[in-house]
């Protein structure tokens, strides 16, 4: 019993230190793109569970109840104007769409700066998550909506 509580611990300190470090990451990233929105609006894809705030609109697939929560697909953001919003944080999303490069594009009309946040593929629950379609290991190039290298579909 020892020897097996000695066998999954490595793996579970390896995930916790992972997803410490990438909470830190995921603050980081927000903060960068609050500062980059500058005078207009901050637009939050994806409501926000962990400590990460909500900027000035959120999108997500469902409501949470918030009035600033719009229920609308990434992929179809037709309701919003282009350029509304100065930048736009996408947290953990994009492995959940089926067509990626459809989703950034609308966010990219919609925002002026776009910052992805994506499980990290080197970890375990990137992999075995229920609902994650793909595998992101690098985000797009600057001014490219492409994922063709280090993209994995999962289904």
């Amino acid at each position: 019993m020892n020897l097996l509580l000695l066998i999954l611990a490595g793996p579970a300190g390896y995930e916790v230190t992972n997803w410490i470090r990438h909470d830190r990451e995921r603050l980081e990233l927000y903060a960068q793109a609050k500062a980059a929105a500058g005078d207009k609006p901050l637009l939050v894809i994806g409501i926000p569970r962990l400590r990460h705030g909500r900027g000035d609109a959120v999108i997500d697939l469902t409501s949470d109840g918030h009035p600033n929560t719009f229920v609308l697909d990434v992929t179809d953001l037709s309701e919003l104007p282009d350029h509304m919003f100065g930048a736009a944080f996408v947290g953990h999303v994009l492995e959940h769409v089926e067509d990626i490069e459809a989703g950034m594009k609308e966010i990219s009309r919609v925002a002026d700066k776009v910052f992805v946040a994506y499980p990290r593929s080197h970890t375990l629950v990137a992999w075995i998550y229920p609902g994650h379609r793909h595998i992101l290991s690098c985000a797009p190039p600057e001014g490219s909506l492409q994922w063709k290298h280090n993209r994995f579909n999962l289904f």
